[in-house]
């Protein structure tokens, strides 16, 4: 699990700039000028400025459904993934009708309750026709010539750029107009790697080329990280809470190989058996892990990107107790922690529900890592023991300095049970009276 943390800052001449908002269809200068996305309860404002399009309707909007059983009781399968143009069903001659199909439209498909890939949609009322738009080209027959901020950036989110909200170091989702193109960028961050991603449009939405660039990285707070971890794939991330439950997903897929290596390493090490068969548990626990959140991901309009790790040399026993006297003993065991006060305070059911299962697996997780460094530290020279320690104590105080700052809204934190900064600092505070005594 994971943390919001402590942002790197972009470079000085972007920092000092706030991004304008996207609020109104006006030409782009044709020099170097970003107009940023603005956003509301950080939530992408696309459909403000009442883009043209080329049939008249009464209502628009972008949406994402989730399997409905994943969400329980209260909640209604879908999310909408930015604001609303127009309202729905304003012409129709039987309002009710129209209403009651666009319900229908909003439902889950059977494919996204069976597999949880459930993606991004347009829906669009006119009169008594409601319509459920799935494809690439059918949305840009509806949007037209791209001729606005708005929608350049409605067609590079439906290529896969994640529409990001402007925070703390990260400057979201910005468009340009610059040599007869539509330039649309977004700078986000996947629990760690910062990243800016880039696409270039021509005037019918056609991708031209894409860039992505590494600008930073913040020191996220995760369970087991593995060595290795290549940054995600960025994916649709239009909300907040869509980006963390994507990021956790993509962390707790990682997870996976963590374990099955130290599960390896153990028994070539002649680890006893119950070590082993304990690590190769917390993998598949971790693959389960992924699945749920990765449909608490889908359910706030984040995907999830495939977790990939780079295959790192042989290591010896003090790698090995090192790795995990950071990544287990210090950051796993907070974020058992930080699972319990989810499970425990999330307002979201669905979310409490979850996290209150993957809690008890934590759980287990931290007290394996605490059974590895009892048998494996001993075996390590003085000197190496003493070099653990500081370590050890440095991964604690770096760990309190990554959760003191607030990144989630309070209402956003609420619905999931987030710690607020001061509560997190002193969760950190008893872990490192446990850690380093």
């Amino acid at each position: 699990m994971f943390a919001p943390t402590e942002p790197m800052q972009p470079p000085a001449a972007d920092a000092s700039v706030p991004p304008p908002p996207l609020d109104a269809a006006v030409p782009l200068s044709p020099a170097e000028m970003w107009e940023g996305i603005s956003c509301s309860e950080n939530s992408p404002k696309l459909l403000a400025s009442s883009p043209s399009l080329t049939r008249s309707v009464d209502y628009f909007a972008l949406y994402v459904t989730y399997a409905a059983q994943i969400g329980g009781a209260g909640h209604d399968g879908y999310v909408r993934l930015s604001d609303e143009m127009g309202d729905a069903c304003s012409t129709s001659a039987d309002p009710a009708t129209c209403e009651t199909a666009l319900a229908g439209l909003l439902a889950p498909t059977a494919a996204c309750k069976d597999t949880g890939m459930c993606s991004p949609f347009a829906v669009t009322t006119i009169g008594d026709e409601v319509r459920r738009i799935n494809d690439s080209a059918e949305l840009l027959e509806l949007l037209g010539a791209i001729d606005s901020p708005a929608k350049a950036a409605i067609a590079a989110f439906w290529e896969g750029l994640a529409i990001a909200c402007p925070r703390a170091g990260l400057r979201g989702t910005e468009v340009m107009r610059a040599d007869g193109a539509w330039v649309v960028r977004s700078e986000w961050e996947s629990c760690g790697p910062q990243s800016r991603d880039t696409l270039r449009l021509d005037d019918e939405g056609n991708v031209i080329d894409s860039t992505h660039e590494s600008i930073g990285h913040s020191g996220c707070v995760v369970g087991r990280r593995p060595e290795g971890l290549q940054a995600a794939v960025p994916l649709r991330m239009p909300t907040a809470l869509g980006a963390y439950f994507a990021n956790t997903a993509h962390l707790e897929a990682a997870s996976v190989f963590a374990f099955e290596r130290l599960a390896r390493e153990l028994s070539e090490l002649g680890a006893p058996d119950a070590l082993v068969e304990a690590a190769l548990s917390s993998a598949r626990d971790e693959i389960r892990h992924g699945a749920l959140v990765g449909a608490l991901a889908r359910r706030f309009g984040g995907e999830p990107s495939e977790a990939r790790v780079a295959e790192p040399p042989p290591r010896g026993r003090y790698a090995i107790a090192l790795e995990n006297a950071v990544e287990g003993c210090v950051r796993e065991t907070y974020g058992a922690l930080v699972a319990h006060h989810q499970a425990a305070l999330a307002s979201d059911p669905a979310v409490a529900a979850t996290m209150g299962g993957i809690a008890e697996d934590e759980t287990r997780h931290a007290e394996l890592a605490w059974q590895v460094a009892a048998w494996l530290e001993p075996q390590l020279s003085a000197a190496e023991q003493h070099e653990l320690a500081r370590a050890q104590r440095e991964a604690v105080a770096r760990l309190s300095r990554e959760v003191a700052r607030e990144e989630l809204s309070a209402a956003d934190a609420a619905r999931i049970g987030w710690p607020s900064a001061s509560v997190a600092t002193a969760l950190v505070a008893r872990l490192g009276a446990l850690a380093v005594g």
